[in-house]
Parts: structure tokens; C-alpha cells; sequence
């Protein structure tokens, strides 16, 4: 049985005008200071997060995503944020939409105080984005993301790797307009490596100077785009790629409302 666990990981935002060249120079990758990166690959994903209309799981930090990748639904729910150091640490429970998925994501929000009515009277034989909006909830975030992944270990043959590493271009759907975001995460697969994250995030800003620590998770990202864009303060041009000057404005903005 899949159970709940500590996902920590960093963000580097591509602060660059051309964003997808060193998206893809780090997408090719074999190694990194002095790590073997195995196992390369790619796979798109849509997002979609709920909320309840009052915004109590946002209030309180907490995600609730439904996520489809190939012919995989998943749905996932994640706890509230912890910096630590330059990453960000959260619980996180992630489940195939199958099963008593459904009761297990409601006994984990049960836990942190938010409860959906008669959660348990629906199956997850149903069409999930249908169930989710029966229940109250309402989409708060639709995304799309093209991720190119690996694995970082020791060797190529090394058991268990100790991070993996993944270069995200994200297409947030707002009202009337795509917007594009490119940056770099870092996620701990074991719970000693904290050394081995801050040395990845240093090799990968010393290499290329235009990556920054991102704070921010890409909820919390596409939350601002969509403020600056209510305030009509949000520049893109005709590919939906926001400008380095709307970078430093969502900065500000997430800066803050962090914690609201």
C-alpha cells in the first residue's frame, strides 16, 4: 500500500530570455558534479487542483491535484510547506484513481482538518474530474507540464538513487492565455542526501549563471501569475513567455503573500 511521504525538493527558475536552450543543454545531461544521471526520459502531464469555494485547503496551505499522464489518472493530495535550507518540504500522498483512493485522500485531509462531504459515497470507477466537482470542489489550476527526467547516482549500476532531476516546461492555462514558465527541480529520493542537493543546486548555478533558487511551488507560481494578471502587470510575449522584469514582480508578490 502506498503511503504517505516527505517529498523535499528545489526549484531553479530559468531566468534567461531564451528559457529552452539551457533547458535543454541540462536536459542532455549525463552527469552532474560528478554524479551519473540514468534512466533519462520524458512524459507530459496535465494538473488540475481543487479547492473547496471558501479556499479552505489554500488557506491552510494544503494541495489537492488530479493529475493525468498517458493513460494514468493519479490524485494527490499535499500537506503544507517547510523551507528547508534553499528546498521546500511537504507530505504528500499520491494514489492511482482506482480503489478506495478517494477514502484515503479524505482520511488525510480529515487529518490536517478539512473535510469533504460524502467523499465516501462516491467510487473512483467514476470519471474523476465529474466525482471531484459533485463533491463541491471547484478547479482553481489547470496545467500542463513536459517534463524530461533522471535519475542521479553514484554509478550507472548503483542501487537506489539518491535524487532525481527534472527540466519542466510548464504551460499555466489562465483566462484567454497560456503562459510559459521553465525551470529546473531537484527532488530527494533518500532522506540523508541534504548535502547532495545543496551540491547539485551549486554546480547546477555555477554552470549556468542565469539559474535561480525558486521558493515557490508551481501552485504557488501559477497563483501569482494569475494576481499579476488581474492587476493587467503581467508581460508575455506571443508564446506565452513572461519577461525576466515579471519574474522579479511574481518574486515579490509570492515574497509577499507567502503563508496567506
Amino acid at each position: 500500500m502506498v503511503e504517505p511521504h516527505l517529498e523535499v525538493e528545489a526549484k531553479l527558475v530559468i531566468m534567461s530570455e531564451g528559457p529552452q536552450v539551457v533547458a535543454d543543454e541540462i536536459a542532455l545531461l549525463t552527469s552532474i558534479s560528478g554524479w551519473t544521471l540514468t534512466d533519462r526520459r520524458s512524459v507530459a502531464t496535465r494538473d488540475i487542483y481543487f479547492d473547496l469555494p471558501t479556499r479552505s485547503l489554500e488557506e491552510r496551505g494544503i494541495a489537492l491535484r488530479l493529475r493525468s499522464m498517458a493513460d494514468d489518472v493519479l490524485i494527490a493530495v499535499k500537506g503544507p510547506e517547510i523551507g528547508v535550507g534553499r528546498a521546500l518540504q511537504r507530505e504528500e500522498l499520491e494514489l492511482a484513481w482506482a480503489g478506495d483512493a478517494l477514502d484515503r485522500i479524505s482520511d488525510r485531509l480529515l487529518s490536517w482538518g478539512i473535510e469533504i462531504p460524502e467523499c465516501r459515497l462516491y467510487s473512483a470507477s467514476r470519471e474523476p474530474h465529474d466525482v471531484l466537482t459533485t463533491l463541491g470542489l471547484v478547479p482553481v489550476q489547470d496545467r500542463k507540464t513536459r517534463r524530461r527526467l533522471g535519475h542521479v547516482r553514484q554509478t550507472p549500476l548503483s542501487g537506489n538513487a539518491i535524487a532525481e532531476l527534472a527540466v519542466d516546461e510548464v504551460i499555466y492555462h489562465m483566462a484567454g492565455r497560456n503562459v510559459r514558465h521553465h525551470e529546473v527541480e531537484i527532488e530527494l529520493s533518500i532522506s540523508s542526501g541534504g548535502a547532495v542537493l545543496e551540491e547539485l543546486i551549486d554546480w547546477l548555478c555555477q554552470r549556468w549563471p542565469v539559474l535561480e533558487v525558486w521558493p515557490h511551488s508551481k501552485y504557488a507560481t501559477g497563483k501569482a501569475i494569475a494576481a499579476l494578471q488581474e492587476r493587467a502587470d503581467l508581460e508575455i510575449d506571443g508564446s506565452g513567455l513572461m519577461s525576466l522584469s515579471t519574474y522579479r514582480r511574481l518574486s515579490e508578490w509570492l515574497s509577499d503573500h507567502r503563508g496567506r
